[in-house]
């Protein structure tokens, strides 16, 4: 979700310009046709299983980058100097 000012939009709907389709769930014998069916419970436990796979990345790719961070205190009237892509910067908390 993207924050225009108040109005939150979806990036699907800024890159698109439309709101994405909303998924249904197949219900397992909506369908009076036996292939069918058997074809729609596939596709809806294909899309369970990648739902799944996706949260569980999405989980290990915030934890990958939450390792390196330390939590750091800073004190008033201290300089502070970090290393930043090579570039030194200086840092004074007034």
């Amino acid at each position: 979700m993207a924050t225009l000012g108040k109005v939150v939009v979806q990036l699907f709907e800024v890159v698109y310009g439309q709101p994405p389709s909303t998924h249904i769930p197949y219900l397992a014998g909506d369908s009076k046709v036996e292939a069918i069916d058997r074809s729609l419970k596939g596709c809806e436990d294909c899309i369970n299983m990648l739902k799944y796979h996706l949260s569980k990345a999405q989980v290990t790719m915030k934890q990958q980058p939450d390792k390196q961070r330390t939590e750091k205190t800073f004190e008033v009237g201290i300089w502070y100097m970090s290393s930043c892509n090579l570039v030194d910067n200086r840092l004074w908390l007034a």
